[in-house]
């Protein structure tokens, strides 16, 4: 049972909560009936998740045999037989598309999108640079396009290019952090890492904290904010992302444990305190006016 457990990637699964942002943004947050939605698109969420993550360590099997760490998952150590991988796997499609019923046709949508956007990375994508953390960055877009389906809200311009460009500085610094952690074997491991450098990786890490930068500061000061929250506060929650961004710069130049964006972040006790910091203030911000 458990390396069926593993197998789901339960840890990863905090990575779907993006679906409560639009849902606290959109002031809708204490809507018990939104809330419920959003609850039954998280769980949703984390079937589609897991069903992507036990495709991907079935073609990646093989590989996943020759990496330090990967040869331990279910699938590659022995553990978990190929045929019991695909009867969870009929498992999960129904757990996935169950919420769907409630949600409506949009939400169903975005499940299918990001299957497709899933199996097209491990099948194709994950090999051509540039275009791998491309793909990463587009299953946490859909995550947030899912919440916006849930409460059905038209969402500011500038939070979207702030969401995308965020998810693509988390996917191109994991990249930089398996270059860090695997080192000179970085090619044998994933194919791709083959045709990345870190002084590459650093300046598209540059470029991209100053878009979020840009985009979230415009965003936090925007007509749209002012009207939707009734105050110009939210300005104040600034600092708190540019010391998550840097922070996390920090973590991938200097880190050799892990390279999951999100397990790198949240065994972090400093940006665990940022995330918390900006979260409070700005439920206080949004919810008090």
């Amino acid at each position: 049972m458990h390396s069926f457990i593993r197998l789901l990637r339960l840890r990863h699964w905090v990575k779907n909560s993006i679906i409560f942002a639009p849902v606290l943004f959109s002031k809708q947050f204490l809507n018990p009936l939104i809330l419920i939605k959003a609850w039954a698109g998280f769980f949703g969420l984390c079937a589609i998740a897991s069903l992507v993550y036990l495709i991907n360590d079935f073609v990646d099997i093989e590989k996943d045999r020759q990496h330090p760490i990967k040869r331990e998952r279910p699938l590659a150590s022995g553990a978990v037989r190929p045929l019991e991988a695909m009867v969870l796997a009929v498992v999960l499609v129904g757990l996935a598309f169950l919420p769907a019923i409630i949600l409506g046709r949009q939400f169903g949508l975005i499940l299918v999108l990001y299957v497709i956007n899933n199996l097209l990375y491990s099948l194709w994508l994950k090999n051509k640079v540039i275009l791998d953390a491309m793909t990463i960055a587009v299953g946490f877009y859909l995550r947030m396009l899912a919440g916006v389906a849930v409460c059905q809200v038209i969402p500011s311009a500038w939070i979207l290019l702030a969401t995308f460009f965020v998810a693509l500085f988390l996917a191109f610094g994991k990249r930089r952090a398996e270059l860090l952690q695997l080192g000179d074997e970085a090619k044998v491991h994933r194919t791709v890492l083959g045709s990345y450098t870190k002084n590459f990786l650093d300046q598209i890490l540059v470029i991209l904290a100053t878009m979020i930068i840009l985009t979230y500061s415009l965003y936090a000061y925007s007509d749209y904010a002012r009207l939707r929250f009734g105050t110009e506060a939210l300005v104040y929650t600034i600092p708190f992302v540019i010391y998550g961004i840097f922070r996390y710069f920090y973590l991938i130049q200097n880190s050799s444990r892990e390279s999951d964006p999100i397990l790198l972040l949240t065994q972090d006790k400093p940006s665990g305190v940022c995330l918390l910091l900006w979260l409070i203030s700005s439920v206080l911000i949004i919810y008090r006016y």
